[in-house]
């Protein structure tokens, strides 16, 4: 019998070798031995985990598992409803066009000032999903006093 403090787990759809818990804490872990990989927060917030030697944000996990996708030929991306990286509750995430996406973005993320030499730029996606920074070269904000 299961103590009732226990959290549940279900079997990951896309590892099906792993679990994944039914509730916030998410926790992931490998049916075999109980094996539970570290889920990790990357440098731009998004929490991720790797399985079977491919890593996984976490919220894009939790979505595949959990969220139904009502036109996954073109919603193909998952959305933070409160821009709140880290908070990956099934109310805050929700499944949304590339187009979507962009609409939610903060600003910060669509341009933003390299610290080093004070250039304006913008994230932009090559046609492999490579993110690559491109520079306004006639604006620039000088930082401290010379």
């Amino acid at each position: 019998m299961e103590n009732n403090n226990q959290q549940q787990y279900v079997q990951l759809v896309v590892e099906p070798e792993f679990e994944i818990t039914t509730t916030q804490p998410w926790r992931v872990r490998r049916i075999a031995d109980g094996f539970m990989p570290t889920i990790n927060q990357r440098d731009d917030e998004y929490m991720q985990v790797r399985l079977n030697q491919h890593m996984y944000q976490l919220h894009r996990l939790v979505a595949l598992q959990f969220i139904p996708n009502d036109d996954p030929e073109h919603k193909t991306q998952t959305d933070h409803r409160s821009k709140d990286r880290t908070d990956n509750s099934l109310v805050n995430l929700r499944w949304v066009t590339p187009s979507q996406n962009c609409l939610n973005r903060d600003q910060i993320y669509l341009e933003d000032i390299d610290d080093e030499t004070g250039y304006h730029f913008i994230h932009a996606k090559d046609i492999n999903g490579k993110v690559h920074k491109i520079y306004y070269t006639k604006f620039k904000r000088f930082v401290g006093l010379i």
